[in-house]
């Protein structure tokens, strides 16, 4: 804003010097033209400090001018950047807690599916044991008897052994099966669960980012729009200041004329 607003090196100040020094240089070709005595000081002096004093008051009037317009478009600047700053505050903070919802919700929602999951995998955990313990159960009663035939006669003995490494063996293979089942049956629980945690993990990542753009783009319109204005302030400051200092230098120049007049006239 000073940068924009500041008058050229310089500035108006430098008018003062220069007006005495065209109002010297003005008489002088002015005395001698008229050839007129070139040496009345205590007139010059008088009629130049008048002038001085017109074109102090003049300098005076244009710097105030300006250091309230310059104040006051300052002020104005100042209003705009901190509603910027105030409306993205804003923005951001409620962006931020959209996205802690995402998130939250994200995390709701998996452990509420990771819960299913263990309780369906418990159960079918719980289902092969109760399988398992009957299968076993009813081996158990089978090898019993098969141990009581053997032990009723001799010749029993090794067609009840045999048959009883038959029945272990069916157990184990049974319950191989069953577990594997079950193995499967799991894996796909779990696998399901990481599908639909990763869909729903990707969904969520990219409303966030969403959002995110959202903002971004928001963002960059309010800060266009209150650079547009910041902009169009400091255009009309420095066009206001261009056109009082034309003004005031025409104004300057006027009064260097008639001292110039009224000093050659011997006024």
């Amino acid at each position: 804003m000073s940068d924009a607003v500041q008058e050229p090196e310089g500035g108006i100040d430098n008018t003062l010097a220069s007006a005495f020094a065209q109002v010297r240089q003005q008489l002088a070709e002015a005395e001698g033209e008229d050839g007129a005595p070139t040496d009345a000081p205590a007139a010059d002096a008088a009629l130049e400090s008048a002038a001085a004093d017109d074109i102090a008051e003049i300098v005076e009037a244009v710097a105030a001018d300006e250091d309230t317009l310059e104040t006051t478009a300052a002020e104005g600047i100042a209003e705009i950047v901190e509603t910027v700053a105030s409306d993205e505050s804003a923005l951001e903070t409620s962006a931020a807690a959209d996205a802690v919802g995402i998130v939250r919700t994200v995390e709701s929602d998996e452990a509420s599916l990771e819960a299913a999951a263990a309780n369906e995998i418990e159960s079918i955990t719980e289902d092969v044991a109760a399988d398992e313990f009957e299968i076993e159960s009813a081996a158990a009663v089978e090898i019993e008897k098969l141990i009581d035939a053997a032990d009723a006669n001799e010749a029993n003995e090794a067609p009840a052994a045999n048959a009883i490494v038959d029945v272990v063996d069916s157990v184990a293979s049974d319950e191989a099966l069953e577990e594997g089942a079950a193995a499967d049956e799991i894996a796909t629980i779990v696998e399901d669960v990481s599908i639909v945690e990763g869909a729903e993990e990707t969904t969520a990542a990219g409303d966030i980012e969403s959002i995110a753009d959202d903002v971004a783009a928001e963002e960059f319109v309010e800060e266009t729009v209150a650079g547009d204005e910041v902009t169009a302030i400091v255009e009309d400051v420095a066009e206001i200041e261009t056109t009082e200092e034309a003004i005031a230098a025409d104004a300057i120049v006027e009064i260097v004329d008639k001292a110039a007049e009224a000093e050659s006239k011997g006024v």
